[in-house]
């Protein structure tokens, strides 16, 4: 958690709604509208030029392992203990990780991705990620079988009106599902995986997921990190309780960010930890408003944000609170979109903006 591209944006120049052109740098005023933005969604007009400050070239290599919740090298529920990090230790010196757990009994299997920059070199031998396993040298046959499953898995449920998974349906999945995902990653639990590769195919490990085949839905809540432990403790107990109702057949996904001052980031001046609920899309029934809410309400008293573009909650005054930029973001869209041309209606339910007179 150490690097973001954040850091490396110096200037901004946007054509706002009046027809009017502005260039913003970044500088020690946090006043200045360079930091409005860096997250305005679009809503202060078209950004037609970003300069970056350039770093050397870099590569990353890491290692991937995956295991049971027992056997994980990282205490996910707690600040460590003899050689187990802590969640949000791992999170705070590793310069990329991702952790996706599946924690449906009778699989509870912890994936654990990291890696670190390398120097680059003029010859390099990489060893790609591969983030599925390899079926006569391809990941594709690995996600067509996954894709079948999930569809298989949704068509055995009978859909239920105050969940996302039946109660009917859980007799029969409780040992299915664990038979079949355990199959699934047996191959990566017999051993690491370790790769190599420059940084622009390294970091973004989810490119191999091929979304024809695996659609997936979204929410993402960016909380405290500092509250790591202490969300995943309630997020154990929330699973312990409520069964496949509240895990569904897919994982969970987590990271973090380092803050920024861009007014409208959900890591505003806070470095924070995510959660990423996955949603495999296909499924019958809409996850805002059959699966996602649960997590809304867990985690609310944390005071999360939410990712703007993954399913954000429809709460108004809820968000106007985690924002303390949220009225100068606000009135400074009024004047530089008066006439709302870059208002849609998606942003007008999410941000609670009236229709112009």
């Amino acid at each position: 958690m150490h690097h973001t591209v954040k850091r490396q944006i110096v200037a901004f120049r946007v054509v706002d709604g009046t027809s009017k052109i502005h260039e913003y740098r970044r500088s020690d005023d946090l006043d200045s509208l360079f930091y409005a933005l860096g997250v305005s969604m679009g809503l202060l007009g078209i950004i037609t030029a970003v300069t970056f400050q350039c770093v050397d070239r870099f590569d990353v290599a890491g290692i991937e392992t995956t295991s049971s919740l027992e056997n994980c090298a990282i205490d996910l529920f707690g600040n460590g203990y003899g050689e187990h990090a802590g969640l949000e230790t791992f999170f705070s010196t590793v310069d990329y990780s991702r952790v996706l757990w599946f924690p449906q009994p009778g699989v509870d299997k912890v994936i654990v991705w990291q890696a670190n920059q390398v120097p680059a070199t003029k010859d390099p031998t990489y060893k790609p990620y591969r983030e599925f396993p390899a079926i006569l040298g391809s990941e594709l046959p690995a996600q067509v079988l996954a894709s079948v499953l999930f569809c298989i898995f949704d068509v055995l449920n009978p859909q239920a009106p105050h969940g996302s998974i039946s109660k009917a349906f859980e007799p029969l999945l409780k040992p299915l599902y664990p038979a079949v995902v355990n199959t699934f990653l047996a191959s990566a639990v017999l051993g690491p995986q370790h790769f190599s590769d420059t940084w622009w195919r390294g970091i973004p490990m989810d490119d191999r997921v091929n979304y024809n085949l695996l659609p997936t839905r979204f929410t993402e809540l960016w909380l405290p990190l500092s509250k790591t432990a202490e969300v995943m403790s309630d997020l154990r107990a929330h699973y312990h309780d409520n069964g496949y109702r509240a895990i569904t057949t897919y994982a969970c996904e987590f990271y973090a960010t380092l803050a920024n001052d861009f007014w409208l980031s959900p890591a505003y001046q806070q470095d924070s930890f995510r959660v990423d609920p996955f949603w495999f899309a296909p499924n019958r029934g809409d996850p805002d408003t059959v699966y996602f809410p649960q997590y809304w309400e867990l985690l609310r008293k944390y005071n999360y944000r939410l990712h703007w573009g993954k399913s954000p909650l429809g709460d108004v005054e809820y968000l106007k609170v985690q924002y303390p930029r949220w009225d100068d973001f606000t009135h400074l869209r009024n004047q530089m979109d008066p006439h709302q041309i870059f208002v849609t209606d998606y942003w007008r339910q999410h941000l609670g903006i009236a229709q112009s007179v």
